[in-house]
């Protein structure tokens, strides 16, 4: 993301987020204010805060900005259709003792089993979150009936749209669904 700042002479002064807030020299020895990071990004046509790719894309959802494009995401004809996905990003992994540790105990021994329950079993433990978004997949007749029939063409189609592809870049092991 580059930002920059205007000299009174008319020149641009390129700068980064530790800038702001402080001054900086010009190519013809001006000192040059910064303001604050957040007004940097806005005077750049971008949101005042970093936000993730999954928050600005279910921003652009909400206000109806999507799909960006109205051409298919697999063949680039003029699409007709819209197919609805789901992408789901990150899933929540729960770990610790188990049923099956604890069923294999009572099986044993059921005294051994509530014995060793009552002393050392430990509740179980959540990692990670649950993050997925709704995409809208912009689709030709034919390619509509790709999508809904293969996961290959899912994840095709969300390499293919430049705004899409960024999930990839930062969940490239992310699972797309189509809904019916």
């Amino acid at each position: 993301m580059d930002l920059f700042v205007n000299c009174e002479n008319g020149h641009q002064v390129k700068v980064t987020a530790a800038n702001c807030g402080g001054n900086v020299k010009c190519i013809c020895g001006r000192d040059v204010a910064v303001p604050r990071l957040s007004d940097l990004r806005r005077n750049a046509g971008q949101s005042a805060f970093a936000t993730t790719t999954v928050e600005r894309l279910n921003a652009m959802s909400r206000r109806g900005e999507l799909p960006p494009t109205d051409n298919c995401c697999l063949c680039m004809s003029q699409a007709t259709e819209i197919v609805p996905c789901i992408v789901q990003c990150e899933t929540t992994v729960v770990s610790g003792d188990g049923f099956w540790k604890t069923a294999c105990l009572i099986a044993v021994g059921p005294w051994l089993a509530l014995s060793w329950l009552m002393t050392s079993f430990s509740s179980p433990v959540v990692h990670g979150r649950s993050t997925a978004v709704r995409l809208p997949f912009p689709a030709c007749g034919d390619c509509s009936r790709k999508l809904f029939k293969s996961k290959l063409a899912r994840k095709a189609g969300l390499q293919n749209i430049a705004l899409y592809r960024e999930l990839l870049d930062e969940y490239p092991d992310a699972f797309v669904v189509a809904e019916k």
